[in-house]
């Protein structure tokens, strides 16, 4: 009998360097499962009869080369897919292919932008903002979610947070 579903974890690599990551140590050592294993188990998935992929980890999985291929692979045998990211390496041609995901959840640390340069080290918190614009006006059925872990940089903007998450699309 199949699993009903896998969580994969592609990486330990993250484009980010967020101080709360409870993965520190993991992934400094920028460790990735390799694309000829990453090709095999998407076919094992496909064949097995897996129902559904979530794809996560301590890493960000869009990192992974040929990420695109392997969630198209998945998503043409009708296998609901998942995903959670930081949102920042989000392009056009992975905004189109995730139109059939179930479920993508976002990192969204801050509403300020000094207080996202501190809890990610880069100040990339407006091209987020945008490339969540174009996801929710990419996205039709796929529901938008938003992960935030709470700590000393931002504690005092959960309102803010919560209410640019609203106006954002979540």
């Amino acid at each position: 009998m199949p699993p009903f579903s896998v969580e994969v974890h592609p990486t330990s690599y993250c484009n980010y360097n967020c101080y709360h990551c409870s993965y520190q140590n993991r992934r400094s050592k920028h460790l990735v499962v390799n694309d000829t294993n990453i090709e095999e188990l998407a076919d094992d998935i496909v064949n097995m009869g897996v129902k559904g992929v979530y794809w996560s980890g301590g890493g960000e999985p869009t990192t992974i080369k040929n990420f695109s291929k392997y969630i198209q692979k998945i998503a043409s045998s009708e296998i609901e897919q998942a995903l959670i990211t930081n949102g920042i390496l989000l392009n056009e041609q992975l905004m189109s292919q995730l139109t059939r995901f179930n479920y993508i959840a976002v990192s969204f640390q801050a509403s300020n932008c000094e207080t996202y340069r501190q809890i990610t080290g880069y100040d990339t918190k407006e091209k987020l903002y945008s490339n969540i614009r174009r996801l929710r006006n990419t996205l039709k059925k796929t529901v938008l979610g938003a992960r935030c872990v709470i700590n000393k940089y931002n504690y005092k903007e959960i309102g803010l947070i919560y209410s640019d998450a609203k106006e954002l699309g979540f």
